[in-house]
């Protein structure tokens, strides 16, 4: 009897929602706490650390909305944390290095809508009022005196800011763009507003520099200002993009590569420049890949989203809390998720992606870890996997059914830590698995060991393992699994072993259709 290896090597492809026909063979349908690994195998994620001492340990109802870093004019720095509370309100805390506990500065201040660092103070948003932090206490800037009152309550009831240059812009309510003069963030003269208007008197949302320019969300829309002589105008134009959505969540706003990424009503967007043209132009990326996950469980409550080393994590807050993250890695085009840590928050601080789970507790992303923090004991949890491939045409031609015999594993083992995995192989016609195998790769060290041929003194960083299988197929799915706690995995590939059975046909169906052409 003759056999046929056969190997899919890279499962790393990312989620896709297309056809099982359309779909790359390194594509998944699902990719649950999967990053890609060594190699582009099938990795798990790494986990998290406990980072910092919860906010308040008496509450059990806030998180970490964002950390700050803050440098006074002295040269000292201070660690700023913007709690949440479920009930309403956000308060201000400072961490003290000497005594590694946080203090609060105040337990009821504005909410944080966004932000800004001028002259070594901290100045925040609420869309109602603007609050400033100098180090010890907080207070409202006061009015310029070249301002009316009305000028004054307008900026007052920014959502936005961002600087361009010299200047800074703010989302004041409605369809007006505020920008202030050059080099004095408060001072705004009563001609110094542009109306973005729309058709549907949509509202900005966020504000984001970008090539020169300076992008204006709204909730339906995207605009682009561009040109530098605001005063006299001769340089500036407003153009409204090409997009079917704006986007409601402006923390999703990030900066990735040569491009902008954001996350819209119907999916994820990014903006860019082509190379033979100087148009913004744009794309939802998340066609036929995750859009469909993104919105499965309803409209969503709140999303945000973060830039660290190269990769682009959105969560999403759906449902009764149902928090969900998923990553998207440009140079892969290629999305993973779920992750199940369940972040409220992102905050990108001294080189560390911070993120705030419930009940209170401050975590750090570790390439190092193997496991999750439990928000509601703070303890080490697992991160369990899955991976689900796509349905293979084992035998290239779907007339023709195979037997097959066994499925080979080829996974990474490590020096010192064990690694185990589930392996589920699901035929084209029925409901349940052929069979449920672990696959144990905590195996000794390997010396002295005759490899296809070729010996290896030392440790061999690969090991192949084997699952017996019986059974006739045309197509089958792989579903790998694990929920073991503080272990690495890193698979490389699968093969199967299979024999090819021959295509049956019917002579009375041949006489029958020649009998018929012939009456």
């Amino acid at each position: 009897m003759s056999k046929v290896l056969r190997c899919y090597r890279d499962f790393s492809g990312g989620l896709s929602e297309v056809a099982n026909d359309n779909m790359e063979d390194n594509q998944l349908s699902r990719a649950v706490n999967i990053v890609p690994g060594e190699g582009f195998g099938i990795c798990r994620s790494f986990g998290t650390e406990i980072a910092l001492p919860r906010l308040d340990n008496s509450s059990q109802e806030q998180w970490l909305q964002k950390l700050i870093h803050l440098t006074l004019e002295d040269g000292t720095t201070q660690c700023l944390a913007f709690s949440r509370k479920a009930a309403g309100g956000q308060a201000l805390y400072r961490y003290l290095e000497e005594s590694g506990e946080w203090s609060c500065v105040s337990a009821e201040t504005e909410l944080l809508r966004d932000f800004f660092i001028h002259g070594h103070k901290l100045y925040w948003l609420s869309g109602k009022a603007i609050s400033c932090y100098d180090g010890s206490r907080i207070f409202s800037p006061e009015r310029p005196e070249s301002m009316s009152e009305e000028e004054w309550a307008r900026l007052c009831s920014a959502v936005a800011v961002e600087q361009r240059g010299q200047r800074w812009f703010y989302a004041g309510e409605g369809n007006v763009l505020l920008f202030s003069e050059i080099g004095e963030p408060f001072r705004i003269g009563s001609s110094s507003l542009i109306n973005v208007n729309t058709k549907n008197d949509d509202r900005i949302t966020a504000l984001h520099e970008f090539g020169g320019g300076l992008l204006i969300f709204k909730q339906h829309s995207v605009h682009y200002l561009s040109g530098w002589d605001l005063d006299g105008g001769s340089d500036v134009q407003l153009m409204q993009l090409s997009v079917t959505s704006g986007t409601r969540w402006a923390s999703t706003v990030c900066t990735l590569e040569n491009g902008v990424y954001y996350l819209g009503e119907n999916g994820l967007y990014r903006l860019y420049v082509p190379s033979n043209s100087s148009m913004v132009a744009a794309e939802n990326i998340s066609e036929n890949k995750i859009s469909e996950a993104l919105f499965s469980f309803g409209p969503l409550k709140n999303a945000f989203a973060v830039v660290w080393e190269n990769c682009y994590f959105l969560s999403v807050e759906s449902g009764e809390g149902l928090l969900r993250e998923y990553r998207y890695y440009p140079r892969l085009k290629a999305f993973f998720g779920e992750f199940t840590q369940g972040a409220l928050s992102y905050s990108l601080y001294q080189g560390k992606l911070y993120l705030g789970i419930p009940r209170g507790h401050i975590l750090c992303y570790d390439k190092e870890s193997r496991h999750y923090i439990s928000p509601d004991t703070g303890g080490i949890m697992a991160i369990p996997i899955l991976a689900v491939s796509k349905g293979f045409d084992v035998a290239n031609a779907m007339v023709r059914e195979i037997r097959l015999r066994k499925v080979v594993a080829v996974a990474r083992q490590y020096k010192e830590e064990q690694s185990h995995f589930r392996v589920q192989v699901k035929a084209d016609y029925q409901e349940s698995a052929y069979q449920v195998g672990t696959v144990d790769l905590d195996e000794s060290l390997v010396y002295g060991e005759g490899s296809f041929g070729q010996v290896y003194w030392g440790w061999e960083d690969t090991v192949t393992k084997e699952l017996p299988i019986r059974g006739k197929t045309k197509r089958l799915w792989f579903f790998i699994s694990d929920e073991h706690v503080d272990e690495p995995l890193l698979i490389y590939g699968l093969g199967l072993v299979f024999r090819k059975r021959k295509a049956r046909g019917s002579h009375l169906g041949v006489s029958m259709s020649q009998l018929q052409y012939m009456e």
